[in-house]
């Protein structure tokens, strides 16, 4: 089966300081310029970031991002740790704290163009970056929930002073793309403007690191599995129905995927990522998600329609974990079913044994429709 994965990678342009002081802390004047060595450098260092999306393609609905266009204006929220020490991999306080940013305005392609996310500290002036703070070392994580949470998420942070884990809890529909999104240290090393210092991997990201031309970028994935709905009819009598009263005629009312609802966005921990909360008979928490129709309407043909997508838990709901189920809705001219009470057809896509639905992954799901009671389905 052929799959197909789509990944936020990252990448971003430096921008200039907002000041220089010489050597002792002085400021420089034209007349005596400063002697600067790296060690005695204490130049003020914006946290600078960006992002690279993997390919350009105009989304077909609100539900996955393909790239980053902010025509809805998009945020995204951003964390930086502060590391106890150059190496270690615990934090001892949360620096920048669930900071909204816009997302890029543009998608770029090629590995060696960048786009810049400004994530700017709302305690200051208007426009205002946050900075490096001197021999001190940063992790940074972000991600976006769309409206699966509310429109001013807030996480919850075990301990503000010595943070483990953030998270954050969530509730789909199946129109939201949820993503989640890290920095990868070598990658950023290897994408470093200047060339001429070594930089090591304990350094990053640190005024150090920024000096040296070192940008973390956030690399964004997506938590959610995708699924396009592509439906045509057998044959004409399905499409279009035979004689004056069209008798035959199937129309698609309406097409759903089952899936949890409620679930945790780790954004910081062991186990970053999204887990379904799990459904019991008091607590149920499996939905059938409505797959969006297109605006204009979906006309039933002999030749394959998207229909519409949507985004639900890579878990799947069923006994068998490799089984997704879904519903169409149809009525047929002549049959005793009508657009409020259409005939509902279960069905379900099944993987191999051993495989499920990925994150991040899209699965092209097309449907013949033969008639109200018999369709054949392919996924891909």
């Amino acid at each position: 089966m052929k799959k197909y994965f789509m990944l936020f990678a990252a990448a971003a342009t430096v921008l200039a300081v907002s000041c220089n002081k010489g050597n002792n802390g002085a400021t420089e004047t034209p007349d005596v310029p400063p002697v600067v060595t790296e060690e005695e450098d204490n130049t003020p260092v914006p946290i600078e970031f960006g992002t690279k999306a993997a390919e350009v393609k105009a989304p077909t609905t609100k539900a996955a991002i393909d790239n980053w266009s902010n025509a809805n204006g998009e945020k995204i929220y951003v964390y930086g740790l502060e590391r106890t020490s150059d190496v270690a991999t615990t934090y001892s306080s949360v620096y920048i704290n669930n900071v909204a940013a816009d997302a890029p305005n543009e998608a770029v392609v090629g590995l060696d163009t960048r786009t810049p996310i400004n994530v700017y500290d709302p305690a200051a002036t208007a426009g205002t970056p946050f900075y490096y703070v001197d021999n001190k070392y940063y992790d940074f994580y972000a991600y976006f929930v769309d409206t699966a949470a509310s429109t001013n998420p807030a996480p919850n942070v075990d301990n503000a002073e010595n943070p483990t884990t953030i998270t954050l809890g969530v509730e789909i529909d199946g129109t939201q793309d949820i993503m989640l999104a890290t920095t990868d240290k070598a990658s950023d090393e290897g994408f470093r403007t200047d060339r001429s210092k070594a930089v090591s991997m304990s350094m990053m990201y640190s005024a150090k690191s920024a000096r040296r031309g070192v940008v973390p970028n956030l690399n964004f994935y997506h938590q959610l599995s995708r699924f396009v709905f592509n439906i045509k009819a057998a044959n004409g009598t399905v499409a279009n129905g035979q004689g004056d009263d069209n008798k035959g005629k199937v129309t698609i009312t309406g097409v759903s995927m089952e899936s949890y609802k409620k679930g945790t966005l780790t954004i910081v921990g062991a186990e970053p990522g999204l887990v379904p909360t799990a459904s019991t008979e008091e607590a149920p928490n499996i939905a059938d998600l409505v797959v969006p129709a297109p605006a204009s309407g979906f006309n039933l043909g002999i030749d394959y329609l998207t229909y519409g997508e949507v985004m639900v838990y890579p878990t799947s709901t069923d006994e068998d974990p490799n089984v997704y189920n879904f519903t169409i809705k149809m009525t047929q001219v002549g049959a005793a079913y009508t657009e409020q009470a259409p005939y509902e057809l279960p069905l379900e896509i099944k993987f191999a044994e051993d495989e499920t639905a990925l994150a991040g992954k899209k699965y092209v799901v097309n449907v013949i429709v033969y008639g109200l009671e018999e369709v054949q389905i392919t996924v891909s």
